[in-house]
């Protein structure tokens, strides 16, 4: 029961909804009847994306121990037992999707591939400046699996540039709750590189933007009003609580409206 309980810990709610919003807007705008496949797609990204979790909690130990974050792995869960947990669930991920077909299953092995890139060392991509292009491409892969295997046409191509400019751009304010540990650990982020202050200024300009890119599907006075409106605040709440979780929020409504905004355009 002790483990059950610490392997609830792991879970990422704000961000497992991200990836999940993600799979139902691609599947919004492919205009497909829904059916069970949509529900095994829903649950391969789930469980994918919780295996990258299970990697990141791992291979982060030290710096949640600076941040003082309770962490499966910082309460005293073995480290064996967790690992092998993990890959209980992605080889879960990926029994579904090659049940639900061939491109499913290329496209989770690749969302995978990423997040084993992104916190596993010896490459550890989460090191590295523009770190956030794998958190853009993992969002755009989840997207597709939303959309496949309807033809994908040039709005849909604007979309996915779309989405991958907000999350690889606006993603940066994540790093700032882990600036302590990242600075021990010698990881490049726009926080340990220019300061905490400045990283905090630099990374809500790059927000700002990035929240306004869908203006480039639907450029109208009312969507150009709205998307500034929520741009303003995402960066204002950012400020006021330093925490990504409640920016995620509004980046879920403004691709969830985007969508329905290129759905009603089709």
């Amino acid at each position: 029961m002790k483990n059950a309980g610490l392997l609830l810990k792991s879970f990422r709610v704000p961000q497992a909804l991200f990836f999940i919003v993600l799979v139902y807007s691609g599947f919004l705008l492919s205009q497909q009847i829904m059916n069970f496949s949509f529900v095994l797609k829903i649950a391969v990204i789930f469980l994918s994306w919780h295996f990258v979790c299970v990697l990141n909690d791992i291979y982060d130990e030290e710096i949640d121990r600076v941040q003082n974050r309770k962490t499966p792995i910082t309460l005293g869960l073995d480290k064996k037992f967790y690992l092998r947990f993990g890959v209980f669930i992605a080889l879960s991920s990926v029994l579904l999707s090659i049940y639900i077909g061939l491109i499913c299953f290329l496209l989770n092995i690749i969302f995978i591939f990423l997040g084993f890139m992104y916190s596993s060392p010896p490459i550890r991509i989460r090191k590295y400046p523009l770190s956030t292009s794998f958190i853009g491409l993992g969002a755009v892969i989840a997207f597709l699996m939303g959309y496949t295997p309807t033809e994908i046409n040039p709005l849909i191509m604007k979309m996915i540039f779309i989405l991958f400019v907000v999350t690889t751009i606006g993603t940066n304010v994540k790093d700032l709750k882990d600036y302590e540990g990242d600075k021990r650990a010698g990881v490049k982020t726009l926080f340990t590189v220019f300061g905490k202050e400045n990283g905090k200024k630099i990374s809500s300009l790059l927000l700002f933007f990035s929240l306004l890119s869908p203006t480039i599907l639907l450029p109208y006075p009312f969507y150009t009003g709205l998307f500034v409106l929520l741009a303003a605040l995402s960066v204002i709440i950012f400020h006021k609580t330093e925490d990504f979780r409640l920016v995620i929020i509004i980046v879920l409504f403004i691709l969830i409206l985007s969508a329905f905004g290129v759905l009603n355009s089709f």
